[in-house]
């Protein structure tokens, strides 16, 4: 009998911390859209699906194009942006060496919306400043959510 009495006693512990896990466990499940790219845990993420600036094509004073061009002196809403923080951001085809940025093109960098500005070059072109307002084209809010369809640039040297 005291054998039963323990066996019961232990029964009913184990429910009582299964019960505590439950609410848990549902809003881990609840929050998890299996519909979506990705499945991920927490009622509550931003997803970034590309670069909110896209550079899709350059081209030279004959309307060559170009393969691709060199960045340097990137600053966002007027903050000069270190390549290495650049590099932390969502970036797309873009190879950082000491002081520069190679974009092979198409490129694309960063993820807040406002006023990019920067040096871009080629092998075959003079350095030519360019400025650009960049956002993202659609998206939704609340949780979970996504920025998507950023601004497509063409560079013209």
């Amino acid at each position: 009998m005291e054998r039963f009495q323990y066996l019961n006693k232990r029964l009913n512990m184990m429910y009582k911390k299964i019960n505590n896990l439950l609410p848990l466990f549902a809003l881990i499940m609840f929050s998890c859209n299996p519909m979506s790219d990705c499945c991920m845990s927490g009622p509550c993420v931003h997803e970034f699906r590309e670069p909110v600036l896209i550079i899709e094509s350059a081209e030279d004073a004959e309307n060559q194009p170009i393969d691709a061009v060199i960045l340097s002196d990137i600053t966002f809403n007027g903050n000069e942006i270190s390549l290495q923080y650049l590099m932390t951001l969502m970036t797309e085809n873009i190879q950082v060496e000491d002081d520069r940025a190679t974009c092979t093109i198409p490129c694309g960098f960063g993820i807040e919306d406002g006023t990019y500005a920067f040096t871009a070059w080629s092998t075959d072109t003079e350095p030519k400043d360019f400025n650009v307002e960049a956002t993202y084209g659609s998206g939704t809010g609340g949780c979970p959510s996504f920025s998507d369809d950023g601004t497509r640039l063409s560079l013209s040297f």
